[in-house]
């Protein structure tokens, strides 16, 4: 029923599953900077990135939204997230 997606740790369903367990995170980003000054994750943020790698975020973030013409709320997420990005696509 569930395939594997290229995500650690997560699958999906074609049936509904019953919901075993769960935590409420008040706030997820404060979580995750912990989780980094704990040494458990790495973050590489935006302004460490390469310039080839800011390059494909850049032309992805281009592809994404024209791909959504039928999504206005992932276009309003891209527009609120890479307004920079977005400002000059034809």
């Amino acid at each position: 029923s569930g395939y594997c997606i290229g995500i650690p740790d997560a699958g999906t369903s074609s049936i509904p599953v019953q919901v075993c367990d769960c935590e409420y995170v008040p706030d997820a980003y404060m979580e995750i900077l912990e989780a980094e000054s704990k040494g458990l994750i790495s973050l590489i943020r935006y302004e460490n990135q390469s310039q080839k790698k800011r390059a494909w975020i850049r032309n992805t973030v281009i592809q994404e939204y024209k791909a959504a013409e039928d999504q206005p709320d992932y276009r309003h997420f891209l527009e609120g997230k890479f307004k920079d990005v977005l400002e000059n696509i034809e």
